[in-house]
């Protein structure tokens, strides 16, 4: 089977994300520029943008004590929606 895409998944420092929605918006749209600018030069092309909140969930995200899921690479998350 020959693969036609992939997916990739970055984690972000929340802690960059912060303010109201505006402001938000305006880091994401901000890294995405950055992050698209410097994956250019590999050959990866990227799809899509980051110009409004499509969904707003709750990540949250499981290790044991001693990190043992991150530190031989696995994270654990559960994801929902506020309410549900």
């Amino acid at each position: 089977m020959k693969v036609i895409s992939r997916e990739y998944k970055l984690m972000l420092r929340k802690n960059l994300f912060t303010g109201d929605e505006q402001q938000l918006l305006k880091e994401a749209s901000k890294f995405w520029h950055e992050f698209t600018q410097a994956i250019n030069n590999i050959g990866i092309d990227v799809q899509g943008d980051l110009k409004e909140i499509d969904d707003n969930r709750i990540i949250q995200f499981y290790d044991t004590d001693k990190n043992l899921l991150y530190s031989n690479h696995y994270i654990l998350r559960e994801r929902y929606e506020p309410g549900k």
